[in-house]
């Protein structure tokens, strides 16, 4: 246990726990990096041109520009009686697998216009679980007084 500047005695982060986190967002990372990638791939295979899966990248990522503060104000605002960050990771356990099915089943047998509909309306439904999952993991390094006091390495 360490000491602060007001005497109260704060656990500081083993390495173990350290390396876990790390951990944890190498994976999170890896997932949604091969997800995208293959994304793309995957839209223009279906039968969707490749400028109309760039320009539907575009709009999804500028919706990812607005959406990621508005969740950053939801998670702060909405308090559970579980806690205020585990929720929204279990709401994502179920969000992210659907949004990723969604993406993935594509028909295609549909016109080139519903495909890119189809196209668009998953990908826009496959970013708000991601803030949900990103914020309050992010959030729980600083909230916890063990991760953001502990010593230097």
């Amino acid at each position: 246990m360490a000491q602060t500047k007001t005497g109260t005695a704060v656990k500081m982060v083993t390495e173990k726990e350290s390396a876990s986190y790390a951990l944890y967002f190498f994976g999170q990372n890896i997932f949604y990096l091969l997800i995208y990638m293959y994304m793309n791939t995957y839209f223009t295979d279906v039968g969707i041109s490749a400028a109309a899966v760039a320009g539907l990248a575009l709009v999804v990522k500028v919706w990812d520009a607005v959406n990621g503060p508005i969740f950053g104000g939801l998670i702060d605002r909405i308090k559970f009686k579980k806690g205020k960050f585990l929720p929204w990771l279990r709401i994502s356990l179920v969000g992210i697998p659907l949004a990723t099915i969604l993406m993935f089943a594509s028909p295609t047998s549909m016109p080139m216009v519903a495909k890119i509909i189809w196209a668009g309306i998953a990908y826009i439904l496959g970013i708000p679980p991601i803030p949900s999952v990103t914020c309050p993991s992010l959030a729980l390094s600083p909230q916890s007084p063990a991760i953001s006091r502990s010593a230097p390495r």
